[in-house]
């Protein structure tokens, strides 16, 4: 068995090839009152307490709302944790500070020596430096990310609204003295950008990605803060795939697998047809999944 052969079947997980990019586009409205906080207000123009996040907008020469890529990225990033352990994937770690797979000098004795490519690679894919299938997919330090989120900008009218709020005690139920507060939101029915870019990444990631999308169009996942208080249902309108792959590569109308877990895709028009496409994908591989992340997410 040429041990280069076999790691080079998974170097998808490595950034040293452009091996393919899909990109997911389409519109976010939110159907509940939207918010995605900046914090506590802290300037005496701000008439609320709890503000949303805003960016300038030099042709309104106003500053509007919008969902920062760092906000999806953290919302995908915690629903694939819970996804992946729901089918008994529990070796996926949070992706926090001091929670994550690797600490960023695991690598750092081999490009001392003048270590390759595929001498780091090959440390992965054998499981010598552990690192699980999310943290391939969503960076960890010393580890770059296949998962690019863009802001999310408004195309339309977005109407502010204010609400006063106030803390409820848990142990007596009654109101919490001293604790009213006024919060900024997102009215209903506001339209903003959505883009993702996905970067040499197996159709079954992929399907992760397209089964966060899913959730949260049916208002399974929310998005942003005070979902316990019905904030955050959003959906997704005229969702495309764009797929770009370098021109040596034959298509013929599906995308083919990356790694010998991974099965081909069917390339379909309707956005979310080809999200099913990419669950299915998905949903073959869990069970082998889970054997690679019980044997310490040794690929090979």
């Amino acid at each position: 068995m040429n041990s280069k052969l076999d790691v080079d079947a998974f170097k998808w997980i490595a950034h040293s090839y452009a091996l393919r990019l899909v990109r997911i586009k389409g519109i976010v409205e939110n159907i509940d009152p939207l918010r995605v906080g900046a914090g506590r207000a802290i300037t005496l123009h701000e008439p609320t307490d709890l503000v949303v996040v805003k960016v300038y907008d030099p042709k309104k020469d106003a500053y509007v709302p919008l969902i920062p890529g760092s906000s999806w990225k953290g919302l995908f990033r915690a629903s694939a944790v819970k996804l992946l352990r729901t089918y008994g994937i529990v070796t996926v770690c949070d992706g926090v500070p001091r929670a994550s797979c690797l600490r960023g000098n695991e690598f750092d004795n081999i490009e001392r020596s003048g270590g390759g490519f595929y001498d780091k690679l090959g440390m992965l894919v054998r499981g010598e430096i552990p690192c699980c299938l999310l943290c391939l997919m969503f960076g960890s330090p010393g580890l770059a990310s296949h998962v690019t989120f863009f802001d999310s900008y408004p195309l339309s009218d977005v109407k502010l609204g204010y609400r006063t709020m106030i803390a409820i005690d848990r142990r007596t139920g009654a109101t919490t003295r001293g604790a009213l507060f006024t919060v900024e939101y997102i009215e209903p029915g506001a339209n903003f950008s959505f883009e993702v870019d996905l970067f040499n990444m197996p159709n079954y990631c992929i399907g992760i990605i397209s089964q966060i999308i899913m959730d949260i169009h049916n208002g399974i996942i929310r998005v942003g803060g005070l979902k316990s208080r019905g904030f955050g249902t959003v959906m997704f309108k005229e969702l495309k795939f764009e797929v770009i792959i370098p021109k040596e590569v034959e298509s013929k109308g599906e995308l083919p697998p990356l790694d010998p877990y991974d099965t081909p895709v069917k390339l379909e028009e309707d956005g979310f047809e080809q999200l099913k496409n990419f669950i299915e994908a998905w949903n073959k591989v869990r069970d082998k999944l889970k054997e690679i992340s019980e044997r310490r997410w040794r690929w090979i």
